[in-house]
């Protein structure tokens, strides 16, 4: 069988009663070869990844908002229409045999209105699992004006629903008083019996110190106010070597704007602040070591739909007291052969029932062992049968065509609304898109300008570098044509100058030709000269051998 199941919460992520139950279902199905698709929250799948759960037989599908939260303002709307759409995904994929969904926070609103309306799901039975609905939670916490849109929309998940399954019978007759639906099934839920030796919890640290146990969210509905003020009571009257362990998520009194935890404590005189601990919520194989050990788990609730801590303290053995008129008499049945009960509301009366519990061990070795004996009623073997055959006589009562609707004119309205508001979405979408585009392209275009800018500033810093190059070569240019100017009036008068020495030497080579050829004239008459000379010299020199010859002869003569 292929199961869905729509829950916001889920265990261990939430450590609350419809976490726990979705987490109890999906193990025993899973144990007895059934497929489970959970759809969740978002971050309750990325938990589911992150731990890498390789169970085939679970898919955890979270809601992820996107279209869903521009559609409405209303979380609890967004969200159911996001359940919507992943359903619409997963039958589309794979072969529903059945839908059920928490009656908490309707989540159901827009999957049955789909289905009711236009006929989408025809072929799966849905289920709603009441739980507790918050126009009952907001009555037991006093809340001035207990309806609202969300208990609006989770009443139209219950009156609209193929089929309704309460977890007790009191649930069941106060949803049917109040919405006049008598078509609802019961069947409780079933409780887990974890293995707390794998626990890591420090055993030693509970065992020291002897208490009462309180489980469960701190707010008026559970009745945490109660517990505390009887607890004052029984210190105040008794020796203090009783310890009063509270374990739960803190809230905020939406009447006074404080957290409930401050309330309480400022109610505690101050020497008894010691004989309270206060924990967190935990894990379930932490939280059943505190119900092994303690003396008595108290459960105060005003209003109560079951009751799985009780069963829980129950398992493993704890004697339990519970307030009257709540589904938790069932649990210890009517004439408490389980359990103590006390007057709802009162606590001076759980106050006296706890203090005869407290001294009596032997009544509470006594309800220690109906307590175990009582808590195999509600095991996952036990109650398992009774969950399937009731969720396959629904699909053999839905294909029969038992179930019928009545269709609302304003339902209709509703659905054309939301088809008209997704229109204009889509319309939005896509000029958001276009515009998107037309930016991009204007954004380009801008870019194209910006580079034609810069690329225009770039050439005119250039003309203008160049301008001033320009300007600087044109005042060389002039320096050089002054400079030109200067070494062409020097030039020219150099040249005057050298014309002047030119002709000057030209006057003087004349002078020096007609000196060269005066010189020639004097050196030929020079020559001349020089021979006539040379005749002369030879004529003298004969003349004087002539002389001298004579001379000669004359002394010859005489001798």
């Amino acid at each position: 069988m292929n199961i869905c199941l729509v829950s916001r919460e889920l265990y261990p992520f939430q450590k609350a009663g419809i976490g726990v139950y979705i987490y109890n279902l999906t193990k025993s199905f899973n144990m007895n070869g059934h497929n489970v698709y959970i759809i969740t929250s978002k971050e309750n799948e990325m938990e589911h990844i992150r731990r890498l759960d390789n169970n085939t037989n679970v898919t955890v599908i979270g809601v992820d908002l996107g279209e869903e939260a521009l559609l409405f303002e209303d979380f609890n709307y967004a969200y159911s229409y996001g359940v919507y759409n992943k359903l619409k995904q997963l039958v589309n994929h794979y072969e529903i045999d059945l839908i059920e969904f928490a009656d908490f926070f309707g989540e159901a609103f827009f999957s049955i209105l789909y289905k009711k309306v236009r006929g989408e799901f025809a072929h799966i039975p849905f289920v709603v699992k009441l739980h507790t609905p918050t126009y009952e939670c907001n009555l037991a916490n006093q809340i001035e004006e207990p309806e609202t849109n969300l208990t609006l929309q989770e009443d139209y998940t219950i009156i609209n629903v193929d089929y309704v399954c309460a977890i007790s019978y009191f649930m069941k007759d106060t949803i049917a008083n109040r919405l006049q639906r008598s078509d609802i099934h019961v069947i409780y839920n079933m409780i887990d019996n974890p293995d707390i030796n794998s626990s890591e919890i420090n055993v030693k640290q509970i065992l020291h110190k002897n208490y009462v146990l309180y489980v469960g969210r701190l707010e008026e509905r559970k009745g945490i106010d109660l517990f505390v003020k009887a607890a004052i009571k029984y210190l105040e009257n008794h020796k203090n070597d009783i310890y009063f362990v509270v374990i739960g998520q803190d809230v905020l009194n939406l009447r006074s704007n404080k957290m409930v935890k401050d309330e309480l404590i400022e109610l505690i005189p101050k020497d008894l602040h010691d004989n309270f601990v206060w924990k967190m919520p935990m894990l379930q194989e932490d939280l059943f070591h505190y119900y092994r050990h303690a003396y008595v788990s108290v459960f105060p609730s005003r209003f109560e739909g079951f009751g799985n801590v009780c069963v829980e303290a129950m398992t493993m053995g704890s004697p339990v007291i519970v307030s009257n008129n709540t589904a938790m008499m069932e649990i210890i049945d009517v004439d408490d052969n389980y359990g103590i009960s006390f007057s709802n509301d009162d606590y001076f009366d759980l106050y006296i029932k706890l203090t005869e519990l407290l001294n009596d061990e032997q009544q509470r070795n006594h309800l220690s062992s109906l307590s175990k004996q009582r808590a195999e009623d509600f095991a996952l073997s036990n109650i398992y049968p009774a969950q399937i055959q009731y969720y396959k006589s629904v699909i053999e009562q839905y294909k029969a065509g038992d179930v019928k609707r009545q269709e609302d004119i304003l339902e209709h309205i509703l659905l054309k609304n939301v088809d008209r508001v997704q229109y204009f979405i889509k319309e939005n979408k896509r000029l958001t898109e276009e515009w998107s585009h037309l930016a991009k392209i204007n954004e380009q275009r801008n870019d194209d300008i910006n580079k034609f800018s810069e690329e225009n500033k770039r050439i005119l810093g250039e003309w203008e570098y160049s301008t001033k190059i320009n300007e600087e070569l044109n005042k060389q240019i002039y320096n050089l044509n002054l400079e030109n100017q200067r070494i062409l009036n020097e030039w020219e008068i150099m040249v005057s100058k050298h014309s002047k020495i030119l002709a000057q030497l030209e006057e003087q080579d004349r002078e020096i030709k007609n000196l060269f050829a005066l010189t020639e004239d004097g050196k030929g008459k020079l020559e001349q000269k020089t021979i006539e000379l040379k005749e002369v010299t030879e004529l003298l020199q004969n003349k004087k051998f002539l002389v001298k010859q004579l001379i000669t002869g004359k002394r010859g003569k005489k001798t």
